[in-house]
């Protein structure tokens, strides 16, 4: 059995950063540093028995739980929240009456298997936050700087239909939570992915031709999906293509494009539409 290839898997995710939040899902507010965010899957399973075995697992997933940890108590996102209060004599910290829902949304980097790295940008909805605790210490022989972290919990909305009008249903009538909406350069929206809180809508799959012009001395054009799978004639958004030109004897590679873009032969391609490559191919000078 051939080992399926890794290209385009993730070997790492690290740092975050540019935290911002949304009460309303469209007025966006800068978050304080970031120090980190902590995410704890909080579901449950109940294992059902009849004639001596298991004979069902039920699951209850009710998102996450976790912590925001800032660099330091944010102000103006604690007056939001409702904890803290502009008073006469300054800033005071009051009794929390309401637990608000929110959205909080931050940058992470991935590093892929071929050494790649990129910025993925993160939604967290239907996130409820408590108010942070304080740890104060004098300086010893280092400033013994504390840090804010806020308890939150990661209830998420409901998914939409394709049109984002209704709640999505499944073929068995079941709505479905979103927590959490990842989106990396190659998705639809990214440069604009944290102006505004999304809405989770349901994706239809739209197949995308792949087209192959070559000339008569390119013998074989090799395509393979990221689970090395032979790609012919269509591709799916998403799909990461790794595409070889072999050619006759006494030739090699001329030109190599892909939707009129430049490529290298043997390298990846991610698809996000139709993918029409053309190659041609030139002697060899001795």
């Amino acid at each position: 059995m051939a080992t399926p290839s890794k290209s385009g898997k993730k070997l790492i995710e690290y740092n975050c950063k540019n935290g911002v939040y949304s009460l309303d899902g469209t007025t966006i507010k800068p978050l304080g540093y970031l120090a980190s965010v902590t995410l704890d899957k909080n579901s449950s399973s109940d294992e059902k028995y009849g004639d001596g075995e298991v004979q069902l697992t039920l699951v209850n997933d009710r998102g996450s739980t976790g912590t925001l940890e800032l660099t330091a108590r944010d102000d103006e996102f604690e007056k939001d929240l409702e904890f803290a209060k502009k008073i006469t004599q300054g800033l005071a910290e009051i009794q929390v009456l309401q637990n608000k829902t929110i959205s909080i949304g931050f940058e992470t980097y991935i590093t892929l298997a071929n050494g790649q790295t990129k910025t993925k940008k993160v939604w967290l909805l239907g996130v409820n936050v408590s108010p942070a605790g304080e740890s104060l210490s004098q300086n010893t022989d280092s400033t013994n700087e504390a840090t804010a972290s806020y308890g939150i919990t990661v209830k998420g909305v409901n998914l939409k239909n394709s049109a984002g009008t209704a709640d999505y249903t499944d073929a068995n009538g079941n709505t479905i939570k979103v927590f959490k909406i990842s989106c990396l350069p190659t998705d639809t929206g990214y440069s604009t992915f944290l102006d505004s809180v999304p809405t989770p809508t349901q994706y239809t799959e739209v197949p995308r031709t792949v087209s192959i012009t070559k000339d008569t001395h390119t013998s074989t054009v090799t395509i393979v999906d990221q689970n090395n799978n032979p790609v012919t004639t269509s591709a799916n958004d998403g799909d990461v293509l790794t595409i070889t030109a072999t050619f006759a004897e006494g030739y090699q590679v001329d030109t190599f494009t892909i939707n009129t873009e430049a490529f290298t032969n043997g390298g990846t391609y991610t698809v996000s539409g139709n993918v029409a490559i053309v190659i041609t191919s030139k002697a060899i000078v001795q």
